[in-house]
């Protein structure tokens, strides 16, 4: 099911093109090294990988679908690591450091968005790695947050590589929240795939609900400082949203409806 309150996860990746990969030998050396605190198991990696094989065995996926998780079984990791200065922690699994396959996500448990992002900065510096924090349901509804102060087109960029080129930006920052509104309303009711608005409605109450959490939750990142309607070169393409934040950058989109949502009323 959806999670109607958007609590994000933070994804690892290396910074540049080319690097090495790390099998989970390596991976295990170098979080020793460079974050003594950090948990490591590799019997709840274990655990964790039977687990979705059997979960798939038990929709009656081909064989094919979780053939190659059985490689999987003894080169996986469980890793906790402690957020510095909070009780909160930083949980997920890795079978290995590449380019093209990313390196780590990890939740924020119990979630406090505060120490999600302190969290994953130390991580990032740590590691040396880039970062970004993403919703669970990126392909319905993304959120795309990275540090630092980057333009429009960068982040377009980081969310789709070069699969698009950015036309136009327009400011909305004084209605940006009442612009997510509306398009949460038009989404919810207007989605061609009824399985997914009834996905979504059994999670929240109405449109208006849905919008209400999705703002709450951009809002807790901080203060929106600026906020832009970012418009593609190509007509099938939604518009982004994208968010100016003191310390932090931010994408969001609403895909599967064939016309644009960020209009307003």
């Amino acid at each position: 099911m959806p999670d109607p309150d958007f609590q994000l996860s933070a994804d690892f990746y290396f910074p540049v093109e080319g690097t090495p990969s790390l099998d989970v030998q390596e991976v295990v050396k170098l979080i020793e090294r460079s974050l003594p605190t950090a948990v490591i198991d590799f019997e709840r990696g274990r655990q964790h990988v039977q687990a979705n094989i059997d979960r798939l065995k038990s929709l009656e996926a081909p064989e094919i679908i979780y053939r190659g998780e059985y490689q999987l079984l003894d080169r996986t990791i469980y890793v906790e690591i402690p957020v510095p200065e909070r009780a909160e922690k930083l949980v997920g699994f890795t079978w290995g450091f590449s380019y093209l396959n990313g390196c780590l996500g990890l939740e924020c448990t119990p979630f406090d968005m505060d120490a999600l992002k302190a969290g994953a900065l130390f991580v990032a510096r740590s590691l040396e790695l880039d970062l970004s924090l993403e919703s669970p349901d990126n392909l319905e509804i993304g959120i795309l947050i990275k540090p630092g102060q980057l333009t429009p087109p960068d982040l377009i960029e980081k969310r789709f590589a070069d699969l698009v080129s950015v036309s136009r930006v327009r400011p909305v920052t004084d209605d940006w929240q009442s612009r997510i509104e509306s398009a949460c309303v038009t989404w919810l009711n207007e989605h061609p795939a009824e399985q997914t608005a009834n996905r979504w409605r059994a999670v929240v109450t109405d449109g208006y609900s849905l919008a209400r959490s999705l703002i709450n939750r951009l809002t807790s990142m901080g203060t929106v400082r600026e906020a832009s309607i970012v418009d593609f070169d190509r007509e099938f393409w939604h518009s982004c949203l994208a968010l100016e934040y003191k310390d932090w950058s931010g994408l969001v989109n609403l895909s599967g409806l064939p016309q644009p949502l960020l209009e307003g009323k």
